[in-house]
């Protein structure tokens, strides 16, 4: 199995529900779907898959993108919403933890 499908599975398996209709393709990805799943991504260091939703969606996205670079790099509050509603979606303890503990590393250095 290619390194991207283990992440896409891995963060399927965490993800809402909300989420995975998104992936599935039953529901639109709004832009904003598309800011909060690269940033969850990319904070659990899920680059492959990360990589791949930029491939698939980004260029449905190069306006707002280009027009709100800078609101996307200032949205630090909104930022840590996606985390911890990410983090109360997750359905056991130990995934959860596992996640926690590597946004944690991935964005402050630290652990969780």
């Amino acid at each position: 199995m290619k390194k991207n499908e283990t992440e896409r599975l891995a963060f399927l398996y965490v993800c809402t529900e909300n989420d995975r209709e998104i992936l599935f393709g039953e529901r639109e990805m709004e832009f904003q779907d598309f800011c909060r799943l690269d940033y969850l991504t990319g904070s659990l260091e899920l680059d492959h898959f990360n990589l791949e939703l930029w491939k698939e969606y980004a260029s449905r996205f190069q306006k707002q993108i280009a027009n709100n670079k800078q609101e996307i790099e200032q949205g630090i509050q909104q930022r840590e919403r996606w985390i911890q509603d990410f983090l109360e979606g997750i359905r056991d303890d130990e995934s959860r933890k596992l996640c926690k503990d590597t946004i944690w590393k991935c964005n402050y250095g630290i652990d969780g």
